[in-house]
């Protein structure tokens, strides 16, 4: 369990100002939104929200009245609702610019460039419990966008997830075959997983990958030597804190696979863009 009172404080005063007796102390204020917008002191512990949210899946608060969890509670609400205006400046705005591995990474599978990302597959599954998939990810910070990168694979699978945990994710992937390459969308539900739409792509080993971000729905998509192809959509409300459990939200994870050794599959033009 992540004890949030190990961890020394940061501090932001907002808004700046020439002397203590100008800024505006937040007494009995518990809500973060109208904390920040009326410009009081904010002590700065965005640093464990973003801790909290990308490790584990249950956290039991103990502490005392006045101490801060309903606070806690908004500020983590408006992280999972989007608000990033609200985190301007803070540690957090930061934090979420890195990428989230899964477990414990053998980091000599991911190659950087700024051209391209390089991942050496795993013969560990994204629905796996255990091991180390070969699986990046970044937060989906908004409900309505595009997600695209251009993706090309020499044996297994390689693609994007939209993942929630082992159990609920939407994949799309480039897959070998033996006698070609397809493009598949799977869905996993609850341990339930099903490819209701694949597109067979015939010798052609690359493919842009596409996924459209809206409140209800993915949407997903791709372009294979230079046919575009629709493989429809799903829904967003089953990868839901409601419906999946926990708390963490979405990622948006790169991620290969293969049962047996094969060279990385390569990842460019990775584009995340909200509405």
């Amino acid at each position: 369990m992540y004890n949030v009172s190990d961890c020394s404080n940061k501090f932001v005063s907002l808004p700046v100002t020439e002397t203590n007796e100008d800024m505006l102390y937040p007494i009995g204020i518990q809500n973060f939104e109208d904390l920040r917008r009326s410009e009081y002191v904010y002590v700065d512990k965005t640093h464990h929200i973003h801790r909290l949210a990308s490790t584990g899946k249950y956290y039991f608060l103990s502490r005392p009245r006045r101490f801060g969890k309903s606070l806690l509670v908004s500020t983590m609400e408006a992280y999972f609702k989007g608000k990033k205006e609200l985190f301007e400046g803070l540690a957090i705005e930061e934090l979420e610019k890195d990428w989230v591995y899964m477990r414990n990474p053998q980091k000599e599978r991911y190659d950087f460039s700024a051209e391209r990302l390089l991942i050496k597959p795993s013969v560990n599954t994204i629905e796996d419990t255990k091991g180390s998939p070969a699986f990046l990810a970044i937060r989906q910070k908004d409900m309505n966008g595009k997600v695209s990168v251009n993706v090309k694979v020499a044996s297994g699978e390689a693609g994007v997830s939209m993942y929630m945990s082992e159990e609920q994710h939407y994949d799309l992937f480039l897959r070998k075959k033996e006698n070609g390459f397809e493009v598949v969308k799977r869905s996993a539900i609850g341990w339930v997983s099903c490819e209701p739409n694949v597109v067979e792509i015939g010798e052609c080993n690359e493919a842009l990958l596409e996924v459209e971000l809206t409140n209800f729905n993915y949407h997903f998509s791709c372009v294979a030597d230079g046919v575009r192809y629709d493989l429809g959509q799903l829904q967003t409300k089953y990868l839901s804190s409601e419906v999946a459990g926990g708390f963490t939200g979405v990622m948006i994870a790169l991620y290969a696979q293969s049962d047996v050794e094969t060279e990385a599959a390569r990842f460019s033009e990775f584009k995340v863009e909200y509405n």
